[in-house]
């Protein structure tokens, strides 16, 4: 886990970005509490960036690499 509100800033030449991920290995990952989506939202307004929540899914991104090299 992370300490701060978010996992990544990002920053682009017009917008912000403060990104919280959420992963499971079980294939579900955890929905972000009340508090973590607080304290993200907070952070974000303090910098003006857009708070966003990311998903990583690993079993998803295992089939595609799958798929690719299965593919002709």
């Amino acid at each position: 886990g992370s300490r701060g509100a978010a996992d990544l800033d990002a920053e682009f030449p017009t917008k912000k970005w403060k990104v919280q991920v959420k992963s499971s290995r079980k294939g579900e990952p955890a929905n972000p509490s009340r508090k973590d989506l607080g304290r993200l939202k907070s952070s974000a307004t303090k910098t003006k960036a857009t708070p966003i929540i990311g998903v990583h899914y690993p079993f998803f991104l295992e089939r595609i690499k799958r798929l690719k090299t299965t593919s002709c």
